[in-house]
């Protein structure tokens, strides 16, 4: 029988030294470029109510949750995220009505990863958030404080891929699809799926263009040029301005000298 007093649970580890100096270092030196950029340090309890998470833009599915109960009966979560627990502070504690509101984060969050997997289930998130302003300016801003972020950190070569949601959105409207389709088209569509995708939509009567469009949709990455491979003739406004503002943001962004670390899909 197993000395469990020896051993840490599966997916957490213990840092020593030299680890630990090098981690805070990292964590310094990003928390250096999130205050440069004007945010605000936040911090919320690691224990929260499993309510903040049960909600359609969690997007955690509760199985990844470690869960238990306080005295009273009712379920807690060891937090899985961070950014769910911010909006609760902001939509609360921060609720002044003050806009924008800038503020930045780090700490330790838990969650059950796959039993195949060699994952962590303790690790570090480091994040921004931005509440309070949509536009082009905002999107690269918190695109440019990333990778600021991760050249902090020591990278030197890496990619972030932008999209927009609404782009998908807008296509999704013209087809007719009700939540579950949709979700499942998602889905589909993220795999990047292209056999499962023709045989999916060959099951509606939606139109052809429409069709050639979201079967297209897996090949549309790779630099600024993609957006022109698109028939904006056949596009909803929505469609439309998610381009436009891809197109704005990639030129806000190449403004700051970071077009080479920025993709599309």
């Amino acid at each position: 029988m197993s000395n469990w007093r020896l051993y840490t649970p599966e997916g957490t580890s213990d840092l020593l030294p030299k680890q630990c100096a090098e981690k805070m270092n990292i964590e310094n030196a990003i928390a250096d470029v999130f205050a440069s950029f004007g945010y605000q340090v936040v911090e919320v309890p690691v224990i929260q109510f499993y309510d903040v998470y049960d909600t359609e833009s969690g997007r955690i599915e509760q199985e990844t949750m470690y869960k238990f109960f306080d005295r009273e009966g009712r379920i807690l979560v060891l937090r899985p995220d961070i950014t769910t627990s911010v909006a609760r502070m902001a939509a609360t504690r921060l609720s002044d009505g003050v806009y924008p509101k800038r503020l930045y984060y780090c700490g330790k969050v838990f969650r059950y990863v796959d039993s195949y997997s060699s994952g962590q289930r303790e690790f570090c998130q480091a994040g921004i958030e931005l509440i309070g302003i949509k536009n082009d300016l905002a999107d690269s801003e918190v695109i440019a404080c990333a990778i600021e972020s991760l050249m902090a950190a020591g990278l030197e070569q890496f990619q972030i891929e932008i999209g927009q949601v609404e782009f998908f959105k807008g296509i999704l409207s013209q087809t007719g699809f009700d939540d579950e389709q949709a979700e499942q088209l998602r889905k589909l569509v993220d795999k990047k799926d292209s056999l499962a995708i023709e045989e999916f939509l060959g099951n509606f009567p939606i139109d052809q263009k429409i069709k050639e469009l979201i079967l297209e949709l897996p090949a549309l990455f790779g630099d600024i040029e993609i957006l022109d491979r698109i028939d904006r003739s056949i596009l909803n406004e929505q469609s439309l301005s998610a381009l436009e503002n891809l197109k704005n943001v990639y030129d806000l962004l190449s403004g700051y000298g970071f077009e080479q670390y920025i993709s599309i899909d």
